[in-house]
């Protein structure tokens, strides 16, 4: 049984949180399921079970996947709408970035090692 979200992409953790406990209660109820007996197929505590379906936790992912699977929710069905935030890069980094792997890739093992202690104590210098 597939299972399809409709709600917007989490904008924080506590989106995600709130999303997935609604989308396994229903996915529950449509089961028929008490929390305790879903807490049996799972392997957890009735609390955990709770918790999440409250918005309170995440599980882990081992416990994701057990309530997935006995839910049988579609995963892909969960996760496909949440956006990878990834960092806005300017032209120069872009290009820096680039440079220095078109570099890396001539060098030898010897030669990485090196730059890379460089970029070691460049960073340390910087405060990390």
């Amino acid at each position: 049984m597939a299972f399809r979200l409709s709600y917007r992409h989490p904008k924080t953790m506590e989106d995600l949180k709130n999303r997935l406990g609604e989308s396994f209660r229903e996915a529950r109820a449509r089961k028929g399921l008490t929390q305790e007996t879903l807490a049996g197929m799972v392997g957890v505590t009735t609390e955990t079970i709770s918790n999440s379906e409250r918005g309170e936790s995440l599980v882990t992912v081992p416990v994701l996947l057990a309530m997935v699977a006995a839910l049988e929710l579609d995963l892909t069905d969960l996760v496909k709408d949440t956006p990878i935030k990834r960092p806005v890069l300017s032209k120069k980094r872009l290009r820096l970035d680039r440079e220095l792997r078109q570099l890396g890739e001539k060098m030898t093992e010897g030669e990485l090692e090196l730059l890379v202690g460089i970029g070691r104590l460049v960073r340390g210098k910087r405060g990390g």
